[in-house]
This record gives structure tokens, sequence and C-alpha cells, in this order.
């Protein structure tokens, strides 16, 4: 935990707690970070490095950001472009955060109806947000844009697959599934 709290914030005396975590890399030298800290915010950290192909010299920039949430995630997700953050509490609000630039939008906040979010996924391409619930409830959102041009999370599909909590979701590798 030390080292991803440093990692977060480099000047930071003493690590704080942290409550939620997630971190993406892609091959091309990006690298993104987010973490809720113990006052409730989350703290966005995205990381480019660049290679000079010619001169071989190194440019690396990082980017950071602290952002209020609307509420307490327990669980943060990034897809793996590293364009959208997620976030869930065990309330069932489930957030939805665009990053522009490693920016976050001013975000979506849903509740799901179905109580305590257990476990986040996506779906193979990422557009789809798998949702466990605390109730034995999958569900599945998509990020749409409205006619009039206003973005929400929709639940598009549920499913009951019993009474126990669901607690991991592994998508297929092979297909949408």
């Amino acid at each position: 935990d030390a080292a991803i709290v440093r990692w977060l914030d480099a000047s930071a005396p003493e690590p704080e707690p942290l409550t939620a975590f997630t971190a993406a890399a892609s091959p091309d030298g990006v690298a993104t970070a987010a973490a809720v800290l113990s006052d409730g915010r989350v703290r966005l950290v995205r990381r480019t490095v660049e290679e000079n192909e010619f001169t071989g010299e190194v440019d690396e920039t990082t980017t950071s950001h602290h952002f209020d949430p609307g509420f307490a995630p327990a669980m943060l997700l990034l897809d793996s472009e590293q364009r959208t953050l997620y976030g869930a509490d065990t309330n069932g609000r489930l957030g939805r955060w665009l990053l522009d630039d490693g920016a976050p939008d001013e975000g979506i906040t849903v509740g799901t109806g179905h109580g305590a979010i257990t476990a986040l996924s996506l779906l193979i391409g990422d557009r789809s947000l798998v949702v466990g619930h605390q109730d034995g409830t999958l569900s599945i959102w998509f990020d749409v844009r409205a006619e009039d041009g206003i973005r929400s999370l929709k639940q598009i599909r549920s499913f009951t697959l019993g009474s126990s909590p669901v607690r991991h979701i592994a998508p297929s590798l092979r297909d949408k599934g």
C-alpha cells in the first residue's frame, strides 16, 4: 500500500489508508491509477512516458487530480483504454467518470436498486459493465447517450443467480459472454 500511495502522491509525508484502488497500463507508455483516500475523495494519477525513437530521449509527464465522487466508493474499476473510471458502493450506488487527458468529468451516479454492490467487471470491449450484488443478482449496464445528448448509465439486463452474494466476476477471454 505504501508504494501505491507514494506513486499516487510522491509528496505525501506518510501514506494514508486507501479504501479502494484500481490501475491500468498500456504498451504505449500510459499508466493510470485511481484510489479512494481516507477523506472520501478520489485521487487520479496518469503517467505518460514517451521515447523519441531518433534520439532515445525519454519524456515523462504526470498529471494528478482530486475529486469528490459524491458518494463513498468501496471499489473502483478502470477500462483498458484508461478513458472511463467506474465506482460502486455498499449502498447500491454506481458511478461513472469519463477521463479526458486524465481529468475526470462531472460523472454520473445512479442507484442500482439491488442493494450492496459486491463485484464489478467489464466484458470484452469494455462497453458492458457487469455488476454483482449482495442479493445474488448480476446486472449489465451500458453508458448511453439520449437523443438530447445527455449521457446516463442504463441497466440493460438483470439475472438472479441465487441468494448468495456475487463475490467475483470473470468475463470470458474468448467472446462477449
